[in-house]
């Protein structure tokens, strides 16, 4: 193998009984497709955190992909930098079968399914239901002469009694050439008003 061979990939097998670890938290920073995130975490049963840097579907059939089991799976953070679309998130998630409390999700893909409020609520409801905590931000790119995908939905969807019951609101905002939208708990601003009174003595 010659020291330019940077983009050689190697299989990796579905771990069996005799080959599991113990490690409990683990970071990937480096691009990982489905299959071989799947192929990975095989060996690490006990796994209660996980971090990945950048999650690809190169060339993967998502419905091919055997579910994993991560019982004490309870922190996922993911950043998203290639097409992943919604759909195939959701497939990913469904395939988990964890006990998901905390998600941290960042997108830079550009498929507007993924600021659809019925379809998280639902994703939530069947697919991730222990969950407490949600930090979603997903990013366009506002430059000229490219037609960026714009969120025409109704904003009313994310203040539904679902989404009010768990203090996760949506918010916007435009940063120099990119519109972010994130999702995030709603936090209590305390606002203390306090009045300078001057009495003047007549000597």
């Amino acid at each position: 193998m010659e020291s330019n061979d940077v983009d050689i990939t190697i299989t990796l097998p579905i771990a069996t009984n005799k080959q599991i670890t113990f490690i409990e938290h683990l970071i990937i920073d480096h691009p990982c497709a489905i299959d071989e995130l799947f192929a990975l975490t095989s060996y690490t049963p006990y796994l209660c955190r996980l971090k990945f840097l950048s999650l690809t579907d190169r060339n993967v059939n998502i419905n091919n992909v055997k579910p994993i089991i991560l019982r004490n799976l309870t922190h996922l953070s993911i950043r998203i930098y290639t097409t992943m679309s919604f759909n195939v998130f959701q497939i990913f998630i469904s395939n988990l079968n964890s006990k998901l409390k905390y998600l941290s999700l960042t997108t830079l893909v550009e498929d507007i399914n993924y600021l659809d409020a019925n379809q998280w609520e639902n994703l939530i409801l069947t697919k991730l239901s222990y969950l407490e905590k949600f930090d979603f931000k997903y990013s366009a790119c506002l430059v000229e002469n490219y037609d960026t995908p714009i969120y025409l939905g109704q904003l009313d969807q994310f203040i539904s009694s679902f989404w009010l019951q768990r203090q996760w609101i949506l918010d916007i905002e435009f940063d120099f050439d990119n519109i972010i939208y994130s999702i995030r708990p709603y936090q209590y601003v305390h606002i203390y008003v306090v009045t300078e009174v001057r009495i003047q003595l007549d000597s």
